[in-house]
């Protein structure tokens, strides 16, 4: 695997034996599919913040609303820092960070919104 690679190439590099070939270099997938995968993580953790989010909107008992909401803003502060490593891992600018996180911090508020219209639509 790629990874192991770098991890080999990494160790070789730093032993003061001159093992290694003298220069570094990047063994890993090319940039254009390490770019897709901070999108395809977006796309999947926005799918699954407006699936949480719809069923948050259509509750009907507060006190349920407000221990499903704690629960998952516990659980999608663990899905942003996943996001977050992924994007700062492939090197994107600063610009895809703030786009990313606007778009994944909607997502819930958006699914909310569903649950609650379809909520509603059943009266």
């Amino acid at each position: 695997q790629w990874y192991q690679r770098r991890v080999q190439e990494a160790v070789v590099s730093t032993q003061s034996t001159g093992g290694g070939h003298g220069h570094s270099h990047d063994h890993g997938p090319p940039t254009e599919i390490k770019s897709f995968g901070s999108v395809l993580l977006l796309f999947a953790l926005s799918v699954h913040s407006i699936l949480e989010g719809m069923a948050v909107g259509s509750e009907s008992e507060w006190v349920t609303v407000f221990t499903v909401t704690a629960a998952l803003s516990v659980h999608k502060v663990l899905l942003a820092f996943a996001l977050g490593v992924k994007i700062v891992d492939e090197g994107q600018t600063l610009a895809v960070h703030i786009r990313s996180v606007a778009l994944f911090a909607v997502s819930s508020p958006i699914g909310v919104a569903i649950g609650v219209g379809v909520e509603l639509s059943h009266f």
